[in-house]
Order: C-alpha cells, then sequence, then structure tokens
C-alpha cells in the first residue's frame, strides 16, 4: 500500500514544482489544509502549531523540506527539494530522532529570528499569528507593498483541485 504525502506538502509540491515558486507561508498551507481539506471552521495558531509539527516530523520519501525568507514576499516560506539536490552550505539541518534530516532552515532566517532552530519555530508560529487571526492567509503584492489578504478565488480553486487530487 503506497501511502499518501500529507496534505501540507502536497499544496508545497504543487507551487514549488508547477509554478517554480521558493514555497508557500505558514499561514497559507495552515488555512488552506484545515478550512480546506480537514473541515475546521475557525482556524487559530493551534492549527499553525499543528502543521508546523507535522512539518517537522513527518519523513516524506524523496524530499527534504526547506524554511527560508523570502524577500519576494517580505516573510519566510516552506518549500523542499529532492533529496538527491545538494543544498548550498547556508542550510541547517534539523533531524529527527533517527538523525535522518527531514528540514532545513535556511541561514536567512537567523537574520530575521535568531540562531537558536527553538527561536526560529517560535519566530515562525509568531509571525503567522496575525495573519490567520485576521483570516488573510495569502500574502499578496498590492499598491506597491506586500500586504496578508484573503484568498482569491482563484487561489481557492488552486487549492480545492490540488487537494481533491489526493
Amino acid at each position: 500500500m503506497k501511502l499518501r504525502n500529507p496534505d501540507w506538502f502536497l499544496l508545497i509540491h504543487d507551487w514549488v514544482e508547477r509554478a517554480g515558486m521558493t514555497g508557500r507561508t505558514l499561514p497559507f498551507l495552515t488555512v488552506a489544509c484545515m478550512k480546506y481539506h480537514r473541515g475546521h471552521t475557525d482556524v487559530t495558531i493551534h492549527d499553525a502549531e499543528t502543521i508546523l509539527s507535522e512539518i517537522l516530523t513527518t519523513a516524506i520519501p524523496d524530499y527534504i523540506v526547506q524554511i527560508r525568507w523570502c524577500d519576494n514576499v517580505d516573510a519566510p516560506v516552506i518549500g523542499m527539494r529532492k533529496v538527491s539536490n545538494q543544498p548550498p552550505r547556508q542550510w541547517i539541518p534539523h533531524r529527527n530522532n533517527k538523525s535522518c534530516t527531514l528540514v532545513e532552515f535556511h541561514t536567512s532566517l537567523a537574520d530575521v529570528f535568531s540562531n537558536n532552530i527553538e527561536k526560529i519555530i517560535d519566530g515562525l508560529l509568531k509571525n503567522a499569528a496575525q495573519p490567520i487571526k485576521d483570516n488573510v492567509p495569502s500574502r499578496l503584492l498590492r499598491a506597491g507593498k506586500m500586504m496578508w489578504t484573503d484568498f482569491s478565488p482563484e487561489e481557492i480553486s488552486g487549492v480545492l483541485k490540488v487537494l481533491s487530487a489526493r
């Protein structure tokens, strides 16, 4: 029996592979997964903690999840790379209890949050808290400035298409 990849990974994979982008924000992944796939009506920071915990502890065959600061959206994003591709030196591995790298943190996060992985994780959650609370999980350019906004109809359609193909 083949295991299915988690919903959050499907959304990351689609965005990186199909759209050629760096990754998705934690608010985007949290609201998309919880509201449009797992059936939650009210999405909270606790849901972001759940999604981030899954990201940090779930092994995805043939892939490593990468978390970095993205200057284009002025926020941290969660992407991925194939295990066979070597990362540049500026990536810090985060291993599970079996010494297997599941996630890599880019050193750009240290400039924003800290050199300490636990403080980076805390910073990711703090960064996601307000957009999730305000139900504005998407990061878009408006009037020359990056802003948190609600999902567009196209984004909702894209999320539903990716998650329904599971």
